[in-house]
């Protein structure tokens, strides 16, 4: 090793940074004593800000109680001054609360506090009128209100005096800032020459240690350090070159830096020129034979280079390792796919049967009690379906990817089908659930309903869950909203067990309860709120909660919705729906002349309600129960079109579609084969398509959509052409 010379410029250096320093500190402490007047005078404005905010808080609170003595006092005498002075004391209250919102504008969490006791006084100023308009007061409700009032108001005063401490502690310390920064300017000036002299003495001295510091980590460094001309001569190494790479120093001698390059690895010194810094990857051959990889680190000179080389062998290793376990780790989420896939399957077929069953029955002569039992049937099995869709694709809601649907429904009905859906359980537990819609809400409203009734499905029932005694309530009013004139607040509150405030913060959070021990004794997956909170936010809303342990919850969200049309029974427009497709159909048909149609489903409740579905429309459709089957029934006859299942036994729907395209690979006239099936997945929709599959029906049917696809499809496809014969079905295939 050579030892560098340190020339008489990097002694000057050193004597010039030293005193610039020196003078540097000494301009520089007047001008932060400057900028410590300066924030201590800006701190004594914050002070006096924060005095005013204090001050209209209790102008806030002297109005109040103003508003409160001119009502009691109207109470005692019915005098009506006193009405006209609590009217007076209540037009006051916008101009107070936008003194103190002004006030506090910085202050997210008090503007917040300052909006709740807005809305807080406009509903004591109404009790307040309606007591005064009635003579009678309204004790409870009113104290209740007040209460509510003076904790936010303490809250905000809490807030301003703690605000009001830290400012004036800091002003205090800001002015002993100035002071000690004034007198220590001289104090650190005098040092700091002293201080320029000695490191002047002293350089030499630190100039000796950084050179020996210097070859010290060079040659300790367990890096790979090069110097090489040019050439690309070895001028000189450390001991890490040997130890990792295998070389003697004699090998090294007679090597150039190409000699160390694995095969396929160029370097192109005599390209660099000087200055130039590059950096890349590259594997240098060990004198055993094998490579190593490293990260080079190179920079020019004028004749030189000067190569620093990190090895990463075992990163690289780790890297191979993480590819591998990310395979793995696709390979799980597929298989997972699959897994929900197939309880998609198992738990919609089940579904598509109830709520088939119920359909056909709606469609049958009942009584009204009758009939309100299997809407009550149709709508909890409506409401599970799509909570079921929601648990089997919750990545889907993460992903944004759940549409939201728009239609008129009637409000009302609604919640009276949720009340009427929850009561059961309410009633068992000795709870009472009640609802009141504000007069001023228009219940004919036009958005997706069904997400409606979810969100309220799960809070209401949360509230049940969650208590013991008392009343459930449900309120709907309108949201105090400048842009959007019919956005509602629904509120839901029980008087259960409450939560804490530190839940409350991760409440909406996926798989998340109030504790361990709330799940265990409450039950649940933790994901109703979570989801309920996205919808809601898909719906262009917000959702959140006020609560308190052991006295219970109130849950809100508010909607933006647009006026329906106008009113309509939900049951008539859905049969006037069925109706409309029917004979959309039958005109299709009379100008398209008659088809055949064949139901493939082994699940003979399925098939049953798909057969009785297919009659209502006029068509008599021939039925398999697998793919086996079918085939057998196109040899006999043409079939127009195939409404089959997926998973079905001996041969599914998907090689049974590949045998029928197969089969009429040379005729004209293709059967037109459709999805029934309660794989409802995206990724079961594509290998639909890639089987060969015309379109795709998610299970449970509707009677609507079957038959305007169908409809679709007759337009679509097929020709007038002379009437053919029907092949019946068997009884065997019908399950009788």
């Amino acid at each position: 090793m050579q030892t560098a010379q340190l020339d008489k410029s990097s002694w000057n250096f050193g004597v010039k940074v030293a005193f610039g320093s020196a003078l540097l500190m000494v301009i520089s402490l007047p001008i932060l004593a400057m900028v410590a007047l300066r924030d201590a005078s800006e701190l004594a404005g914050w002070v006096g800000h924060t005095n005013e905010v204090l001050e209209s808080s209790m102008d806030l609170v002297r109005g109040l109680h103003s508003m409160e003595a001119s009502e009691r006092k109207y109470l005692l005498t019915y005098d009506p001054q006193f009405a006209r002075q609590m009217e007076k004391s209540i037009a006051r209250f916008p101009a107070l609360l936008d003194r103190l919102a002004d006030l506090t504008e910085d202050n997210p969490l008090q503007q917040i506090r300052i909006e709740k006791v807005r809305l807080l006084i406009d509903e004591r100023a109404r009790i307040a009128r309606e007591c005064v308009k009635l003579k009678k007061a309204s004790v409870p409700t009113e104290l209740e209100v007040a209460g509510a009032i003076t904790t936010l108001v303490r809250e905000i005063d809490s807030e301003e005096h703690s605000l009001l401490q830290s400012r004036s502690a800091a002003e205090d310390l800001a002015r002993a800032r100035v002071e000690y920064l004034i007198c220590g300017i001289g104090i650190i000036a005098v040092l700091l020459g002293f201080g320029s002299l000695r490191f002047a003495f002293r350089l030499t001295e630190e100039k000796k240690k950084v050179v020996k510091e210097y070859l010290q980590f060079f040659s300790a460094s367990k890096d790979l350090f090069f110097i090489v001309a040019r050439d690309g001569r070895l001028l000189r190494y450390n001991r890490a070159v040997v130890a990792s790479l295998g070389y003697s120093s004699d090998d090294l001698a007679q090597m150039r830096i190409h000699d160390l390059l694995a095969e396929g690895e160029v370097i192109s010194l005599e390209d660099l020129g000087a200055g130039v810094n590059l950096t890349r990857e590259a594997r240098l051959r060990c004198q055993d034979g094998s490579e190593r990889w490293c990260v080079l680190n190179l920079h020019s000179s004028e004749d030189r280079m000067h190569v620093a080389a990190h090895d990463i062998t075992e990163m690289k290793r780790v890297q191979e390792e993480l590819i591998s376990a990310r395979e793995a780790a696709l390979a799980a989420n597929r298989a997972k796919s699959a897994f929900l896939a197939n309880m998609s399957h198992e738990i919609r077929t089940p579904m598509n049967g109830v709520l088939g069953i119920a359909e056909l029955l709606k469609m049958t002569p009942l009584s009204s009690e009758q009939y309100s039992y299997v809407e009550t049937i149709t709508a909890s099995g409506d409401s599970l379906l799509t909570i079921i869709n929601d648990i089997l694709d919750f990545s889907k809601l993460e992903a944004g990817r759940v549409l939201i649907e728009t239609a008129d429904f009637d409000l009302e009905a609604l919640i009276e089908n949720v009340i009427e859906l929850l009561s059961p359980i309410a009633h068992a537990k000795g709870l009472a659930v009640d609802f009141w819609i504000a007069a001023e809400v228009t219940t004919n409203l036009n958005g997706d309903a069904g997400r409606v009734r979810q969100i309220l499905t799960n809070l209401i029932g949360n509230a049940i869950k969650f208590s013991s005694k008392g009343r459930v309530v449900l309120s709907v009013k309108r949201a105090d909203s400048k842009t959007q004139a019919h956005r509602l607040r629904f509120e839901v509150r029980d008087q259960g067990i409450g939560i804490s405030p530190e839940i409350q913060q991760k409440l909406f959070t996926p798989f998340t309860q109030a504790d361990a021990s709330t799940a265990r004794r409450y039950g649940g997956t933790g994901l109703g709120l979570a989801i309920s909170n996205q919808l809601t936010a898909l719906m262009g809303g917000e959702m959140g909660v006020v609560s308190e342990v052991g006295k219970g919850s109130t849950f809100w969200f508010e909607i933006p919705f647009a006026n329906a049309g106008a009113a309509a029974n939900a049951a008539s427009a859905e049969l006037e729906k069925i109706r409309d497709a029917h004979r959309s159909l039958a005109s299709a048909l009379e100008v398209h002349g008659p088809i055949q149609i064949a139901v493939v489903e082994d699940n003979l409740v399925n098939q049953m309600i798909a057969v009785a579905q297919l009659k209502r429309m006029g068509l008599q459709p021939v039925t398999a129960r697998n793919g086996l089957e079918l085939l057998d029934l196109l040899g006999k006859n043409h079939l127009d079109i195939v409404l089959t299942d997926c998973q079905m036994p001996e041969m599914d729907g998907f090689c049974m579609t590949g045998e029928i395209r197969r089969l009429q690979a040379l005729c004209e006239r293709k059967s037109v084969v459709i999805a029934m099936t309660a794989n409802a997945l995206e990724s079961d929709r594509k290998r639909c398509r890639e089987a060969g599959m015309d379109d795709f029906l998610a299970k449970p049917v509707k009677e609507e959509v079957l038959c305007r696809m169908i409809e679709t499809w007759v337009k679509q496809k097929f020709h007038r052409r002379p009437p053919t014969n029907i092949v019946l079905a068997s009884d065997q295939t019908l399950g009788r």
